[in-house]
């Protein structure tokens, strides 16, 4: 019975009993281009250096977004005292910046991120968070708030938070978790710190 040699990688080769042999070398192959495409796409540090600079960057912008979120229930007194305003019409203010904030998220996750950077994104939701906090300041009624407050504000969240997560899992891979616990807990910490400073002196 004649043999054939194997002189193909990565094909069937038929043998001596009739059957073809495949060779491993394909998935060898499989892994070197998907090592050499990682390689390609990620031309800064990952879990090293310059990573823990763009962590603390992100910690403190989770810092001051959700830390002024869960601040609320002080500026709600505050709005209640400053506009006499009812607490319906109060209340109002926070739902209507959740409300903002999911419904923004989503046209960010479709397509922002699809069709622009993270970096992009996250200076477009800093403007945001900024105009709504600095015409929040010459607000005169609680109507004037659902505008400057709730609209701004939570579109400057959505805009922010959701590319924030993204970036961070392009500069870690081993240290991921550690990174997005270490984020998680900067805005506890705001929610923390926050409040006092919200207050008015």
């Amino acid at each position: 019975m004649t043999k054939y040699a194997d002189t193909r990688l990565g094909n069937g080769v038929p043998t001596e009993n009739g059957r073809a042999r495949v060779t491993n070398s394909g998935g060898a192959r499989d892994t070197d281009s998907a090592q050499l495409c990682k390689t390609q796409t990620k031309h800064h540090p990952i879990d090293k250096g310059y990573a823990w600079v763009v962590l603390a960057a992100c910690m403190f912008s989770v810092f001051i977004m959700t830390g002024t979120f869960k601040s609320f229930g002080v500026l709600y007194v505050e709005l209640l005292s400053i506009f006499h305003s009812n607490a319906t019409m109060a209340s109002i203010v926070q739902g209507l910046l959740i409300f903002t904030n999911s419904i923004v998220s989503i046209f960010v996750l479709l397509f922002g991120l699809r069709f622009t950077t993270s970096r992009s994104l996250v200076i477009i939701g800093g403007i945001l968070f900024f105009a709504g906090f600095l015409t929040s300041s010459f607000a005169e009624s609680v109507e004037f708030l659902f505008f400057s407050y709730s609209f701004l504000i939570g579109s400057g969240w959505a805009f922010s938070f959701s590319p924030i997560v993204v970036t961070l899992g392009t500069y870690f891979e081993e240290k991921r978790g550690l990174a997005n616990g270490l984020l998680m807990a900067s805005g506890s910490l705001g929610g923390l710190l926050m409040a006092p400073a919200l207050r008015r002196p």
